[in-house]
Parts: C-alpha cells; sequence; structure tokens
C-alpha cells in the first residue's frame, strides 16, 4: 500500500477527532491509549502513522503499541489480535487507535465495536465502513482514499465550521 501526501493528513484529521472522544477524561493527568496496528513496525505508513500519533498525544498520553504484523503472516493476526484484546483488558486504556483493515477485522470488530465504551479511532481503513459493520457507537475515524476531497467532505460533515484545509508534504 502506497500512501504519498494523503497519510499526513489523514493521521492528524483523525487525531483532532480522537483527542475530541477524550475530553471528558480530562481529569487525568495522562491518557493511555492502545495503538493496533496491522502491520509490523517496519513498514512506511506504520511509521507514518506512529509519527503523527507521538506528534498529537506525546505530551497527554502513554501509548502503547501493537502489531498484528498480518503483512508476512496473516495467519497469526487473530492470535496476535487475541492478546491485543488481553492487553487491552488489563491496561483498560481510554482510547484505541486501530491502523489498517486488518486491525479492523481481526481486533476491533470481535472485541471492541458494540462491546466496550472505549473510544476506538480508525485510520488507513480502504473498505467500506459497511464491511465491519461502521458506524458503530464507539468507533470513528477516516477513510483512507486515495483522493484527499471524500475526506475533507467527510470532515466538514462532523465539523461544518471548518473553512481551509491545508496540508504539507515532505515527499518530492
Amino acid at each position: 500500500m502506497k500512501i504519498k501526501n494523503v497519510g499526513g493528513v489523514i493521521v492528524g484529521l483523525a487525531l483532532l477527532l480522537f483527542l475530541a472522544e477524550l475530553v471528558p477524561a480530562a481529569d487525568k493527568a495522562m491518557y493511555n491509549v492502545l495503538a493496533v496496528m496491522s502491520y509490523g513496525p517496519d513498514y512506511e505508513f506504520v511509521q507514518e502513522v506512529r509519527h503523527g500519533i507521538a506528534s498529537a498525544l506525546s505530551d497527554t498520553c502513554r501509548i502503547e503499541y501493537v502489531y498484528l504484523d498480518t503483512k508476512k503472516n496473516i495467519a497469526g493476526g487473530p492470535q496476535k489480535a487475541k492478546a491485543a484484546f488481553e492487553l487491552f483488558q488489563t491496561l483498560r486504556p481510554d482510547g484505541v487507535i486501530a491502523a489498517d483493515d486488518n486491525a479492523q477485522s481481526m481486533f476491533v470488530v470481535p472485541y471492541l465495536k458494540d462491546k466496550v465504551k472505549t473510544p476506538v479511532m480508525l485510520c488507513g481503513v480502504n473498505a467500506d465502513l459497511e464491511k465491519y459493520g461502521y458506524p458503530a457507537p464507539n468507533v470513528s475515524g477516516i477513510l483512507e482514499r486515495l483522493h484527499i476531497a471524500e475526506t475533507i467532505a467527510f470532515a466538514r460533515q462532523l465539523v461544518p465550521s471548518i473553512e481551509t484545509v491545508n496540508g504539507i508534504s515532505t515527499r518530492r
């Protein structure tokens, strides 16, 4: 999967929505966030998402990462997702970030969607939301699309006061 200029904008918008979900828990000094990545830490997309998460949340959140590593071992994904849920139960995070489609199908849908009140922010999802039974009361996020127009339109539905969107690319 190749993401050029859209990745940083998608992650930024998703994290803004995620932060809005955490506002009611403002009395805590640090929030616990569980980030479940479909792929391993060596993939560029995962590194971009981690960078976006860290830049937006590292001052206020303790972030625990889990890698399903389904790009290299799709068959092992469900077992790693089960382990991620066990960590979720131990950590009791204030929020979850689930990156890419396999994190949805193997982790969010079987363990979190409609089962917990913890807010889940998705990012990097390519499939239509209906595939995962979204929308769900505790799941929100931004879909990955090659064109930014759909993401901006969705953001404007959520926050009608948005008038301007800027993007910066570090790629050549």
